[in-house]
């Protein structure tokens, strides 16, 4: 019953469940080792590197920061130039020959005349961190079919696309608050234009020479329109309120016989303040509504 070496068979079972055993803590005890090797590394690395391998890992904002940075240095590489911060878009070259142009994320201001008289561009896009179009942006692009009016824009400036004679109807988006002399004056491709809420003046000259636009579109909150505005718009033939809800009611509270109820009244809305010399001059212009 004993084994080549002197042990009983049982002996040798034993033994083995032993080294079994030690090997298993040997093998747990390494694990161990290199868990805490690895929890020393990262505890080493910077919050930089910490911050890279999280967003690597979600694909955060990180990923969204490198996309922005390749666009800028894309267009640094085409000879578009920027303010030393990024934010402002001070020239792109008349000799690029792109049909189209999408704005780098980041930029806030398209300086004035950036893409004045660039022929070659038939579309550009705005992100959505850009606030504010300076005067003569874009003005005389003759090929600039359709230009991106991001939501968040804030102010058009005078002139900026004046002259752009194959800009269609672009769409103003509701964040607008400013535009400026001029801005549309000589868009003789625009067939209609909406003027958001936050326009409470349309300045001189703004659609002046428009010849194909054939209506316009007030919000409620426009009560006042400059001198010249719609000059020589030659198919304007409606001029029209632009009301978000015009079956829209208010509750208002009423004495009746001593005691205060709530009534239900339509809605007012403003009346527009002034109207200046020669805004319709030259159009053939049908109708006005204004509200009562």
């Amino acid at each position: 019953e004993e084994t080549r070496g002197g042990m009983t068979e049982e002996g040798a079972e034993d033994e083995t469940e032993k080294n079994a055993a030690t090997r298993g803590a040997s093998k747990t005890a390494r694990r161990s080792e290199s868990a805490r090797r690895t929890r020393r590394t990262n505890s080493a690395a910077t919050p930089e590197e910490d911050a890279n391998r999280r967003d690597k890992g979600k694909g955060g904002a990180g990923a969204n920061d490198a996309s922005a940075n390749s666009g800028m240095e894309e267009a640094k590489r085409l000879g578009v130039r920027f303010s030393k911060d990024g934010r402002v878009l001070i020239e792109y070259p008349k000799k690029i020959d792109l049909k189209s142009f999408r704005i780098p994320d980041g930029v806030t201001v398209i300086g004035a005349k950036a893409f004045q008289e660039c022929q070659e561009l038939e579309s550009v896009e705005l992100p959505a961190s850009v606030r504010e179009i300076h005067p003569f942006a874009f003005f005389s692009c003759r090929n600039l079919r359709k230009i991106g009016l991001n939501s968040g824009l804030e102010r058009i400036g005078r002139y900026a696309f004046a002259r752009c004679k194959n800009l269609e109807s672009p769409k103003l988006p509701s964040s607008l608050r400013a535009l400026e002399a001029g801005a549309f004056a000589n868009c003789t491709s625009i067939q209609s234009i909406r003027i958001p809420a936050g326009i409470a003046r349309i300045e001189a000259k703004t659609f002046l020479w428009c010849s194909s636009l054939r209506i316009a579109t007030l919000h409620d909150g426009c009560l006042r329109i400059d001198s010249q505005a719609f000059m020589n718009c030659k198919q304007l033939r409606r001029l029209l309120p632009w009301i978000s809800s015009p079956d829209s009611y208010e509750y208002v509270a009423v004495r009746k016989r001593g005691l205060l109820v709530r009534e239900k009244r339509r809605k007012k809305y403003p009346i527009m303040d002034e109207l200046g010399a020669f805004a319709f001059e030259n159009t053939p212009l049908e109708e006005i509504v204004l509200q009562k």
